[in-house]
């Protein structure tokens, strides 16, 4: 692998750190399509080429990052997370019952 050179002279932390602050990224982000909308302001678009619907899925992918880094390191079994993705399944179904889980999940 070819070696970059670092922008930062310290380390990157701690992964939970990180975690935290990529979860309020993802809010900041969904804040300013519940605000502008999914295209976000035409400036926008044109300074950067990006939506914000763009800048969501960049910020879950680095939070999904970050998830991996957490399993290499010990912090979790990747097994817990899908049982965690289940569980939250059954407690949407639960509260909302299937039609409206399966109508939420785009199966209907």
């Amino acid at each position: 692998m070819t070696q970059i050179p670092p922008k930062y002279d310290h380390d990157p932390g701690d992964p939970l750190d990180i975690l935290a602050e990529e979860a309020s990224e993802i809010i900041k982000e969904v804040m300013k399509i519940k605000r502008f909308g999914l295209k976000g302001m035409p400036e926008w678009f044109a300074a950067t080429g990006k939506t914000p619907r763009d800048y969501v899925v960049q910020e879950i992918g680095d939070l999904l990052y970050i998830v991996q880094i957490l399993a290499a390191r010990g912090f979790h079994e990747e097994y817990e997370i899908d049982e965690a993705i289940d569980r939250k399944r059954v407690r949407m179904l639960e509260l909302y019952g299937t039609a409206r889980v399966e109508k939420f999940e785009g199966k209907t």
